[in-house]
């Protein structure tokens, strides 16, 4: 039962209900702390890293009231959590959890930085911002967990990728999808059938969310007029870098939909960040005319 209700919570924060999932992953941490003397830790541990992730995800919700105390405490919890599950992982010598486990502590501490940086606590943010970029790091750096755990690696290059993108380090931000790209199987990318490949549905999701970030980060990089978001255009002039950029930063969208749509799953994309307002009303506008501007780009190879 208990690692029924482990898995029916994972399966609720595959569709972003961490609400539930926080609630089952109790349930299911208090029936696998009753047969710890008989049956070991490993089923405690991993009920413990599905709700650090659940209890990070609610702590992401910050960003939407008035009053982040709440919400502060749930991340908090999450990384005391995922500590506790990070040293039963390493007591029980299985590798792989303990990865995820940084991960997900990557994550956490990553959110936390968010919430403080939005809360001007600079000493603090700049201490959850070392953090988070340590254990994302320690997975990266390790030779064996990218031999090993390729999309697991991946994942993560990702995951860093965008704690650069919310700091505003492009250059960096670009250099982590790009050795992501690069270590996923060519066949994904080039979208070759399930049968030509040692399939795995999440290099798909992966690079739905790879390039989702990439045209976020071109679409960063347009000088919008002053005037765009009331109709003012961007220049038609095709050798005009804005212009380019548009077009780039549109390509990088419609590969991301792509991916998406061949992942099994629900392709749902969720952003948790943003950009500043005047870019947010661009980012509108620009998704309003996505589909209008495809007829200008008949003639060139998405």
């Amino acid at each position: 039962l208990a690692l029924s209700l482990n898995s029916s919570a994972i399966l609720h924060l595959s569709y972003e209900n961490p609400l539930r999932a926080n609630l089952e992953s109790e349930k299911a941490l208090s029936l696998f702390k009753s047969q710890i003397e008989k049956n070991g830790s490993r089923g405690y541990g991993l009920a413990l890293l599905t709700k650090g992730r659940a209890l990070r995800m609610l702590g992401s919700y910050w960003r939407y009231a008035g009053d982040s105390n709440v919400f502060k405490n749930h991340l908090d919890k999450s990384i005391t959590v995922l500590q506790e599950a990070e040293q039963i992982f390493s007591k029980v010598d299985e590798d792989i959890r303990v990865l995820q486990t940084h991960k997900e502590l990557g994550c956490a501490y990553r959110e936390s930085f968010l919430m403080l940086q939005e809360e001007h606590e600079e000493e603090k943010a700049r201490f959850a911002a070392k953090k988070a970029e340590m254990y994302y790091e320690t997975i990266i750096s390790s030779t064996e967990s990218k031999k090993k755990y390729p999309l697991l690696y991946v994942d993560v290059c990702h995951d860093l990728a965008l704690f650069y993108f919310l700091q505003k380090k492009t250059s960096l931000a670009e250099e982590f999808l790009n050795k992501a790209i690069g270590e996923i199987p060519p066949a994904y990318r080039a979208f070759a059938k399930e049968a030509d490949l040692h399939f795995s549905e999440d290099y798909w999701q992966i690079l739905g969310k790879i390039y989702w970030l990439k045209g976020d980060l071109a679409f960063r990089g347009i000088q919008f007029p002053v005037g765009y978001a009331n109709g003012e255009s961007l220049s038609d002039d095709p050798d005009d870098k804005n212009q380019q950029k548009l077009e780039q930063a549109f390509r990088y969208y419609v590969q991301s939909a792509a991916y998406f749509g061949r992942f099994l799953a629900v392709p749902v994309v969720s952003t948790n960040y943003s950009l500043d307002s005047q870019s947010l009303e661009s980012h509108s506008r620009f998704a309003q005319k996505l589909y209008e501007s495809l007829s200008d780009l008949h003639e060139k190879d998405l």
